[in-house]
């Protein structure tokens, strides 16, 4: 069974294999489907890779090519790091507001 890094560099590669992601809508489903095609991670392992995506691991285009090719049009995954990116903003601003 190949891994998450392997499944991520395979969905860039291979257009037939990012297809059958194309529909598929949250992680549960993405690990299932995975395991289905040969690879074997778990959902916390694909839920870190999303968040490194959000926290400086990945750049923001990065994400989107990434995750975009089996999230039907990166829609799924990047809204929900662009409300990640937003509510940390909207934190930080918190932050600095009540310093002063």
């Amino acid at each position: 069974m190949k891994d998450l890094k392997a499944f991520i560099e395979d969905l860039k590669s291979n257009e037939n294999l990012a297809k059958k992601f194309e529909n598929v809508k949250d992680s549960k489903e993405i690990v299932e489907l995975a395991k289905k095609e040969g690879y074997e991670f778990t959902e916390d392992e694909f839920m870190d890779l999303q968040l490194s995506a959000v926290s400086g691991g990945f750049s923001w285009g990065d994400a989107k090519n990434l995750f975009g090719k089996f999230v039907g049009t990166a829609a799924t995954v990047v809204n929900e790091a662009d409300k990640m990116i937003n509510q940390g903003k909207q934190s930080v601003q918190n932050i600095n507001d009540s310093r002063r």
